[in-house]
């Protein structure tokens, strides 16, 4: 099971989501990552290894914004590959929106079918 965090109202929330995922390393070890968002704008930072491998206090001190959300990986589905690393993090036509997830969605194919018969594009 993954570790996930959200943090709001916090003046350095990178770094309050960083300690919050230190904290709970032992939900996963494969990867780690945070979203910080600052007036609207989102940056994410992510990648294999645990917490201390993935942040220092350079990249944390990038990740500027008062809310944050966080993510530790423990893979129970696809590889372990920076691919699989969250926050997912997209641009579409409303702007910018970073996600965590917990689980396995066991019917990807089908729920990508049915968007794509709905007019979705990928």
């Amino acid at each position: 099971m993954c570790a996930i965090v959200g943090i709001i109202n916090s003046k350095d929330a990178a770094k309050t989501a960083y300690y919050a995922l230190f904290s709970m390393q032992h939900r996963g070890q494969e990867a780690s990552g945070i979203s910080v968002c600052n007036d609207g704008e989102i940056s994410t930072h992510k990648g294999n290894g645990l917490v201390t491998e993935v942040f220092n206090e350079e990249v944390l001190s990038s990740l500027k914004g008062d809310m944050a959300i966080g993510h530790n990986r423990y893979a129970t589905a696809g590889k372990n590959s920076g691919r699989d690393a969250q926050p997912i993090a997209a641009n579409y036509t409303l702007g910018q929106l970073s996600i965590v997830h917990n689980g396995n969605l066991v019917n990807k194919d089908e729920v990508r079918d049915e968007l794509i018969k709905d007019g979705a594009i990928f």
